[in-house]
């Protein structure tokens, strides 16, 4: 994350001066958004006018994005790896509902690269345009502003992966990635707390863990004063103010405001019961 991003993560101030803006509302559906470019993005589903046409079938798109989509029916492409267990998807969304099998909170997707933020704000700067994106990927199009990293991305379309897991088989084209699979396999837990010595996958969560030995909730509500243990929750409770649902369902899209809402829904569409773990709160 950039220093910008880390400041808007460790600040939640920033996040409720954005809360603070009135609210920009859709003419057509009457949905509401916190800039005015989010507004304008929305307003093209509504458009008649679909200049992006897939060469192969014919079918139209208001948003080169969707077309980008669209064209993995045809070429099989996956451009969107999970950042947690490598395994890819062919869409965004589809990727959004396989990491809360991760129990990821950051709800607050990227639709082109499928990077999650805790806050929307993060996600806006995150799609401001920094300038011309010249390499595109010729396998799912997507474009970078410089050669390194069109080759970087590259990677997770190669058949031949660098890092192969002696157990299972499965490969990875990120050593951290790797390292993390590993991991779990071999019951590894590298973090351990000093208080009570349990010990964790990731650094990010011991440092969640240790805040139940300390008692300290760094991440308070600007608008009612509450405090929050972690961002995942503290972020879970700012929807409760903006009345935004960020989990959309793939199947009918009917959205939610929680992740345990979704899955419970999920359950119409597959007939499956599914059962939740419970996270740290």
């Amino acid at each position: 994350e950039t220093p910008a991003e880390e400041t808007c993560l460790l600040s939640p101030q920033t996040a409720s001066h954005r809360l603070e803006k009135t609210p920009l509302k859709c003419q057509i559906c009457d949905r509401t958004f916190t800039s005015a470019g989010a507004l304008r993005y929305h307003e093209v589903s509504h458009s008649q006018v679909k200049p992006f046409m897939c060469d192969v079938c014919g079918k139209g798109f208001s948003r080169k994005k969707s077309l980008r989509e669209h064209q993995t029916v045809h070429t099989g492409a996956r451009p969107y790896p999970c950042p947690t267990c490598g395994k890819s998807f062919s869409t965004a969304s589809n990727l959004r509902t396989h990491m809360l099998v991760h129990g990821v909170e950051k709800p607050f997707m990227c639709d082109l690269c499928g990077k999650t933020f805790f806050y929307n704000c993060q996600l806006q700067k995150h799609q401001q345009p920094t300038g011309v994106k010249a390499f595109s990927c010729k396998i799912c199009l997507k474009s970078f502003s410089s050669n390194s990293t069109l080759r970087t991305h590259e990677k997770s379309h190669a058949e031949n992966k660098e890092f192969t897991c002696d157990t299972c088989g499965k490969s990875f084209h990120l050593r951290h990635l790797y390292l993390y699979h590993l991991r779990q396999h071999s019951g590894d837990r590298p973090y351990v707390c000093t208080v009570c010595q349990k010990g964790f996958l990731l650094m990010s969560q011991l440092k969640q863990h240790e805040l139940l030995h300390t008692g300290v909730k760094p991440h308070k509500c600007e608008q009612c004063g509450k405090e929050f243990r972690t961002p995942q929750n503290f972020h879970r409770h700012l929807l409760v103010h903006t009345g935004e649902k960020p989990y959309e369902c793939t199947v009918c899209s009917r959205k939610f405001r929680q992740s345990n809402q979704l899955k419970s829904h999920m359950q119409i569409h597959t007939g499956v019961k599914l059962y939740h773990r419970r996270f740290m709160r």
